[in-house]
């Protein structure tokens, strides 16, 4: 079976790297801290891993976290380059046009 997991829960998985702290990861991409820790919760339930040991609010990279972080930047620049391909080809207005009448 496949492992799913959002860019976002990617990139919030970055950030709380980057931080070592939910509450400054959530603030630099703009989001509640229950958002970002629901979603590094989700992440580490699609990969069935813990990424990070909790020492209080300080958050530390596991063996299986410090791997991930090699790995998640190709996805993360994949990811953004299918992004920007899209709305080169479809163009943005049409992407969001197309959603609202999906929606």
């Amino acid at each position: 079976m496949p492992i799913r997991f959002s860019l976002r829960e990617l990139e919030v998985f970055c950030a709380i790297a980057c931080h070592g702290n939910v509450s400054r990861a959530a603030d630099e991409l703009a989001m509640t801290q229950s958002a970002a820790s629901q979603a590094l919760a989700k992440l580490e339930h699609a990969l069935s891993n813990q990424l990070f040991d909790r020492h209080g609010r300080r958050l530390v990279l596991t063996r299986t976290g410090a791997y991930f972080v090699c790995v998640r930047q190709s996805h993360l620049d994949a990811g953004n380059a299918g992004q920007a391909q899209f709305r080169l080809h479809f163009g943005y207005w049409s992407s969001v046009q197309c959603a609202k009448r999906i929606g």
